[in-house]
Formats: C-alpha cells, sequence, structure tokens
C-alpha cells in the first residue's frame, strides 16, 4: 500500500484521497469505497490555548511549534498504517484506511497514536505541559464522500458510516478507542497476512493541472504558499453551518440525490462568502451531516468582518430555505488561534480555541433555518437586522449565561455612530460646495454632490453637514451595502419608506396600507401595478390580472417604469 506524496505547494493541505480524485476523476460527483474510519479527537488545547495567548507573539510561536510536533508524531504513525487524512480540523483528525486488512490497521493505528501521545506527555517541554488526551473511535464498512461547490471543489464526508465513527468516539474517555461491531467482527476473520512493510512507502503524484488547487478555498489559495508559518491570536468572527438530515436522505433517495443537494448547498455557501467578504474555512464532519466552518477576519481582517459574517449566513440560510437538509448556524466574535500546521505531507490551516468552541456551541441553540449570535458579534455590526432576543443560556465551559439573539433579514444600516452632534472642523471648500448645492435645490436648479474617501476620512460627518444645510428641504436616504447585493432594488427601500413617513422596519401591513393610499390620492394610474411597486418597498403582494400576464423582461420594466412614476 501507497500513501500519496503531494505534488505541489498546495498538496498538503488535502489528503490522498481528494488529491487522487481531482486528478484522475474530477467530473465524478460521488464515490463509496469499502474501508475503515477512524476519528480522534484531542482534548486540552483550549486551556494551552488561552494561557499561552497571554505571553504575546512568543506565546503563539511556542504553542505553533506544539501544535506542529503533536500533529507531526500522529499523523506519521496514522501514515505509516497507511491512513490517509480526510479530515483535519482544529483539534480532530479523520482518517480513512483502504486496502486488504484495513480494519486492522485502522485499529493499529489508534492504538500507536495513543502510545505516541503518552509518550510525549512523558518528554519534559513537548507539550508545554498542556495535559493532552486522545479519544478515538474505529469504524469499518462502506464510506460515502462527495465533490461539492464551483469556486473549489469541496471534499464533502458523511453518511452513516461517519454518523457512526463520531458517535463511537463521543461514547470514548480520554485514552480510550472504541470500536464498532463492524470492526470487531473484521479482526476476528482469519488473519491473511497482509504485508504492510510498504505502507510508508511515498507514490509521487503529480499536479499537471493544478488539482490540489482546485480543492481549497478561494480565500486561502493565495495564502497559503506551502512555507512554515507562526500561528497568530487574533480578534475574528467564527461561524458555523450545520446541515442534518443528510443520512435519511441518502437513505430515501440515493447518493445521486444527495450529491445534487450538496452541490447546491456548497456552491450557495462560496457565493455568499465571496459576495459578502467571509472566508470558507472547511467542512467538518457531524452526525448525520455534516458543518461548514466560516470565518471573517481571517485570514485577512477588515472594519466590518461582523457584518462580513452575518450578511453572508443570513443569505446562505435564506436561499437554502427550500433544501431537504435542515440548516442552522451560530457565530461569536472573539479571540482566536489562526494556524497553519500539520507535518510535511499534510497540513491544515485552521483556526482553534474558546470562541471557536463558542460559535459551535451558539449554533446549537438555532432552530433549523435560524442563525443564532452572541451579543459581542451584534454589538460591533454595522448593518441591521431583525432581531428576536433570547433568554441567557448556560453552555459546557462558560460559568456566565450567554447572551445572544436569533438574527432575522437585513433591514438596512445602523446609524452613524459619528453622527451630526460633533463640531465639523476643516472641510471649509467641500462644505461650502454643499452650501451652494442646497441653495440651487432650493431655487429649483438640480445638483449632485459626490463624496469620495477612504474609510474613516469623515465624510459621514460631512453628510450630516449636508443635511444641516438642508433645512427647509425634504431629504431622503437611499443607501447601498453588502447587505443589499442579493435583494433586487433593496437600496430604494429606505428611501421610500420615508417619502410615505414610514420607518424602515414597519411592519408589513402598514406600509402596503401606505402604498395603497399614495396611489390612491397622488398616482391612480399606477393601480394596477401595485404588486410591482411593493418589490422595492419589501413587500410580496399577490399579482393583478395585468401583471400576471407580464413576461420576466416585461415585468422588469414595467416595475422600474411605475417605480419612477411613483417618485416623482
Amino acid at each position: 500500500m501507497t500513501i500519496a506524496r503531494p505534488g505541489s505547494r498546495l498538496g498538503p493541505y488535502l489528503s490522498g484521497f481528494h488529491r487522487r480524485w481531482l486528478t484522475e476523476q474530477p467530473e465524478q460527483r460521488w464515490q463509496a469505497v469499502e474501508g475503515s474510519l477512524v476519528f480522534a479527537d484531542v482534548s486540552g488545547f483550549t486551556p494551552l490555548a488561552e494561557r499561552l495567548a497571554q505571553r504575546g507573539k512568543v506565546g503563539a510561536e511556542e504553542l505553533t511549534d506544539i501544535l506542529n510536533d503533536l500533529f507531526s508524531e500522529l499523523l506519521d504513525v496514522a501514515g505509516r498504517h497507511g491512513g490517509d487524512c480526510l479530515k483535519f480540523g482544529g483539534d480532530a483528525l479523520l482518517l480513512l484506511f483502504l486496502g486488504p486488512g484495513h480494519p486492522r490497521r485502522a485499529v493499529a493505528a489508534a492504538e500507536a497514536m495513543q502510545a505516541t501521545l503518552r509518550a510525549l506527555r512523558k518528554e519534559q517541554g513537548r507539550l508545554g505541559g498542556a495535559k493532552l488526551d486522545i479519544s478515538m473511535g474505529v469504524h469499518s464498512g462502506t464510506v460515502h464522500a462527495f465533490l461539492a461547490g464551483r469556486s473549489h471543489r469541496e471534499l464533502v464526508v458523511a453518511g452513516p458510516a461517519v454518523t457512526r465513527v463520531l458517535e463511537l468516539e463521543a461514547a470514548a474517555q480520554g485514552g480510550e478507542v472504541r470500536v464498532s461491531e463492524a470492526t470487531t467482527a473484521a479482526l476476528a476473520e482469519p488473519d491473511r497476512q497482509v504485508d504492510d512493510s510498504g505502507v510508508d512507502d511515498l507514490d509521487e503524484i503529480g499536479d499537471p493541472d493544478g488539482a490540489p488547487s482546485a480543492g481549497i478555498p478561494e480565500a486561502l489559495r493565495a495564502f497559503l504558499d506551502g512555507s512554515r508559518r507562526e500561528g497568530e491570536h487574533r480578534l475574528a468572527t467564527v461561524g458555523f453551518l450545520k446541515f442534518a438530515g443528510l443520512d435519511d436522505l441518502l437513505a430515501a433517495s440515493g447518493p445521486d440525490a444527495v450529491a445534487v443537494v450538496l452541490d447546491e448547498l456548497v456552491a450557495e455557501v462560496q457565493r455568499a462568502c465571496t459576495q459578502m467578504g467571509a472566508t470558507f474555512v472547511a467542512t467538518d464532519v457531524d452526525v448525520g451531516g455534516g458543518k461548514i466552518i466560516l470565518a471573517a477576519g481571517v485570514p485577512s481582517a477588515s472594519d466590518d468582518d461582523d457584518d462580513h459574517l452575518l450578511l453572508a449566513t443570513r443569505s446562505i440560510l435564506e436561499t437554502t430555505a427550500a433544501s431537504p437538509l435542515a440548516l442552522r448556524a451560530g457565530a461569536h466574535r472573539g479571540r482566536i488561534f489562526a494556524v497553519d500546521l500539520g507535518s510535511a505531507f499534510r497540513r491544515t490551516y485552521t483556526v482553534m480555541g474558546d470562541a471557536v468552541n463558542l460559535a459551535a456551541r451558539v449554533m446549537g441553540k438555532a432552530g433549523t433555518g435560524q442563525l443564532v449570535a452572541t451579543q459581542e458579534v451584534l454589538d460591533r455590526r454595522r448593518s441591521e437586522f431583525e432581531l428576536d432576543r433570547l433568554e441567557p443560556f448556560t453552555v459546557k465551559g462558560k460559568a456566565q449565561p450567554i447572551a445572544a439573539q436569533v438574527v432575522g433579514r437585513a433591514i438596512g444600516r445602523r446609524a452613524e455612530r459619528d453622527g451630526g452632534s460633533t463640531p465639523l472642523v476643516g472641510r471649509r471648500d467641500e462644505a461650502a460646495a454643499i452650501v451652494a448645492a442646497c441653495a440651487s435645490a432650493r431655487s429649483g436648479s438640480g445638483r449632485i454632490v459626490e463624496l469620495v474617501g477612504e474609510p474613516g476620512i469623515g465624510k459621514s460627518r460631512l453628510l450630516a453637514h449636508a443635511v444641516e444645510a438642508a433645512e427647509g428641504l425634504v431629504h431622503l436616504r437611499f443607501e447601498a451595502g453588502r447587505y443589499s447585493l442579493a435583494t433586487p432594488y433593496f437600496a430604494l427601500r429606505r428611501g421610500l419608506r420615508e417619502a410615505m413617513g414610514l420607518s424602515l422596519d414597519a411592519p408589513s401591513d402598514q406600509v402596503e396600507a401606505a402604498l395603497r393610499e399614495v396611489v390612491a390620492t397622488s398616482a391612480p394610474e399606477l393601480a394596477p401595478w401595485i404588486s410591482l411597486l411593493g418589490v422595492p418597498l419589501g413587500l410580496e403582494l399577490p399579482d393583478s390580472p395585468r401583471t400576471a400576464k407580464l413576461d420576466a423582461d416585461r415585468r422588469r420594466a414595467t416595475l422600474q417604469e411605475a417605480g419612477v412614476s411613483l417618485m416623482g
């Protein structure tokens, strides 16, 4: 048996199974292989990471060294038994063993990994004094894997075999290996004298077509240059998106149907992340389904990280509402450890720490189709959402209750914190141009003033000055933003509602009543098109006999013509 050696700088960030698939059968959507899975969860990292975080850069370097040391040893041991690391999270490994004797080699690898950790704990200084343990599960059977997505082809490992190995690991204590009935039965079969002497021979896989890069999220490709990077403690917003019901869908409809659903889901997550500025970090395994890990603030940060993650997640939940998989999400902001870790032949870029764990536990409080975010995220957001406050709840590892809210659809932009209450200093020429434009407006001559500048330079304060200078004039605010990208005409919503004397968060029945009154009193000729006029106002109204007859192109043109007339 051989283990595939990566043939490019990005090769180590994919399993050998994933690389071969992308190289040899990239159009194949799913595979079902007979093999053994080992799931190993290393506990004790969070206290170590929290302690070393207090030492700044030196602590980050020490933690990086410890993680690389530990996982290099564990991956090396697994590799000598033919184990291929399919999923490599911050503190867990999912290993696949294929070929003759895979149940025996999987169990032997698990025992050897336990022995390796015990030996490392005895060596002074190797683990930084951390009390690390591994709980493990081993199961043999049919393993289902899927390639999903468009901007990169993500390997999703899911199905009954994954569920079983996760259940076994969850039942194991630290230092234990739980083995399934199927694996036990295979071990009881007569020894066929499988020759394992060649399992650590490395078979070179070249990268003629850029296969490894096709399996890595876009935001990470340029960042992962193959060189060893020190991990870093940083503030970031982390989200978990869980999809459940996959095992049931697989049993009812088969792998072809599951492959289509997963491809649509992953493609939608990729689209939302690209559009909203979030990072698709990885997929992970879960009982009955799986998880997608999202982040904002890694590998690069911005002032709007919280908005980026919330908007991306809300967009995903809204556009996948009809999916046969049950989706739920959680988000939290805090200090995380972002690290590129592993061995020369298998690496990962991941996020870990208490804030990551809390994001996953907050997800557990969400109902189907819901996003729950902690107050740490919501306090920093600049976008306005429909919110439903939850009663504070307790989670594992936290002494104090967690404050969080259910985050609904985006409804606009929050009021700027640097409003018009502070004096305007400087900007005399710009302020004079605005005053002149307001004077022209009073005399009946239209003007446009455009404010352009770097973030934080004072555009919002200057705009507030413009409103102050426009005393006696009607002023309406129309605004765009990332929250409006997926919703046609969203940028018009605030201004149109304000023109009708309504707030942005006014209830739909109140908005509909105001629209009908305005049309009846000021523009009765638009009455047949009220259902179309409701779209930029955020309403879903039934078609009239005339709008029902319009095709898509004519419908769009009619909406725009009627909208211009209404604004006039």
